[in-house]
C-alpha cells in the first residue's frame, strides 16, 4: 500500500514560497488552515489543481 501524503499550510499571511509549492507538488492532497490575508495568495495553488483540495472561509 502506497502512503498518501497530506500537505498542510498555515497562516500564510501573503506569502508563499517558491519551496513550499515545490513541496506540495509531492503531496496527493494540500489542506489550507489559518490566516489568507489577501485572497489571491491562494492563486498559485491553482496550478497544482490535479489534487484534491478545499477552501472554506470560517
Amino acid at each position: 500500500m502506497q502512503p498518501h501524503r497530506i500537505g498542510v499550510l498555515s497562516d500564510t499571511h501573503d506569502r508563499l514560497p517558491d519551496l513550499v509549492l515545490t513541496k506540495l507538488g509531492f503531496c496527493d492532497e494540500f489542506w489550507h488552515l489559518g490566516d489568507v490575508c489577501d485572497p489571491s495568495t491562494l492563486t498559485s495553488l491553482l496550478f497544482l489543481d490535479n489534487r484534491p483540495h478545499r477552501a472554506r472561509k470560517l
